[in-house]
């Protein structure tokens, strides 16, 4: 890229990386995803138990930088053993068919980390060698919504929380861009808050995300002036909050 189109192009990147001068990339931080399942499944195991973890794509960078936060996390738990671990490919029924060829190998699961639109299939698979449900961390995918709500509804209930990027970034990338090319002055790096959604928020989300989607906040040309606010300030941007009615 010449000097010339380094100053005149204005380059907005969303949920990935770049490094030319002239663009400004919004992204999540997926360290603080693995760290997030870390030390809830620590803390809801106290500190005991097997973990299975299921990965995305190899070779890819994201899944890498939450495979590591989450190990490291769970190192903080001597008790806890990682004992199997498998790709699920970011895809339900890629993690059903590999979790459940696994299973016969592997002991108790008391939990599953995840790292998005893996948690139904995980359960399936689960559910077809006939073994209790562990608590599996969610991701934000309608599907993996409605069978925690339908699990939270059965006796005894299912604790778990639900956390991922959010789609409405594309969006906020659009608003920024607006914002950018409107004079104002924007970090070419930008990290936008995960999207987590606990038990007590559940339903809320739920109502607002269709059938076959991924819970998403509907993000606004403010919450772009915002994000843009925060991280030039090096402060922290307020995290996503249910939808009205919720």
């Amino acid at each position: 890229m010449t000097a010339s189109k380094e100053k005149s192009s204005k380059i907005v990147v969303f949920d990935a990386l770049a490094t030319e001068p002239c663009v400004y990339t919004i992204t999540f931080d997926y360290k603080t995803l693995g760290q997030l399942q870390a030390d809830f499944i620590g803390k809801k195991l106290n500190g005991k138990g097997n973990v299975l973890e299921v990965r995305g794509m190899a070779g890819n960078a994201v899944d890498e930088e939450i495979h590591q936060a989450v190990i490291a996390g769970l190192a903080k738990f001597p008790g806890i053993k990682v004992v199997g671990s498998v790709r699920g490919n970011w895809t339900q029924t890629i993690a059903q068919k590999e979790v459940g060829g696994v299973l016969p190998t592997l002991p108790e699961i008391d939990a599953v980390a995840t790292q998005g639109g893996d948690g139904w299939g995980v359960y399936q698979a689960f559910k077809s060698a006939g073994r209790p449900a562990p608590t599996i961390v969610m991701g934000n995918r309608q599907d993996e919504l409605k069978l925690w709500d339908d699990l939270t509804g059965q006796p005894g209930g299912y604790d778990t929380f639900s956390v991922s990027s959010a789609p409405g970034i594309a969006s906020v990338a659009f608003w920024v861009a607006q914002q950018v090319l409107a004079g104002k002055q924007a970090p070419n790096k930008m990290i936008m808050p995960l999207l987590t959604i606990e038990g007590k928020d559940l339903k809320a989300w739920l109502a607002s995300t269709p059938q076959g989607g991924v819970a998403t906040p509907v993000y606004s040309q403010q919450y772009a002036v915002d994000l843009i606010d925060a991280n030039a300030a090096g402060r922290p941007v307020p995290p996503p909050v249910p939808p009205s009615g919720g």
